[in-house]
């Protein structure tokens, strides 16, 4: 003997809903990532332009430190 459907549940899936994670995504996409390669090197750009007195880019720009520092 199979049982009832229960009340309400006429509308909902049993699936999770990423709504909410897929607007995150999207809205993060505008800028770049804080302590980026790309952010920094736009910060850089950003001192240059004004005047400041900033380290040039290299190869090595934006990577992380090994443990032993």
């Amino acid at each position: 003997m199979p049982l009832p459907k229960g009340l309400g549940t006429e509308g909902n899936s049993n699936g999770v809903s990423y709504i909410s994670k897929r607007e995150r995504i999207n809205n993060a996409r505008g800028k770049p990532l804080k302590k980026s390669r790309n952010w920094i090197l736009e910060k850089k750009e950003r001192r240059r332009r004004q005047g400041k007195e900033v380290r040039a880019d290299s190869k090595y720009t934006g990577r992380k430190r090994s443990g032993r520092f």
